[in-house]
């Protein structure tokens, strides 16, 4: 099976590359191709942002702390920053 995705992938050069580049220009014009790839570059750090956010919700779970509500921690910030004034 891994010897067909090599396979394949090796048929795609250069000639080809600019070939679906050149349908992508036709389907979507020139001047929807900058906001198609801002808006992959956005899907990508909000994905890496997930990622991030998943990995540190894991560390306090498996540290024994359960991760609190954000909202709560501010709250608590405010109320105990109010009682030292």
């Amino acid at each position: 099976m891994q010897n067909i995705a090599h396979f394949t992938i090796a048929l795609v050069g250069p000639t080809e590359l600019w070939i679906i580049l050149a349908i992508v220009i036709v389907l979507f014009g020139a001047s929807k191709i900058p906001q198609l790839m801002r808006g992959v570059g956005k899907g990508i750090s909000e994905f890496k942002q997930g990622i991030n956010e998943g990995k540190e919700l894991e560390n306090k779970i498996n540290e024994g702390n359960e991760p609190e509500n954000k909202q709560e921690d501010q709250k608590k910030e405010l109320t105990e920053k109010g009682k030292q004034e």
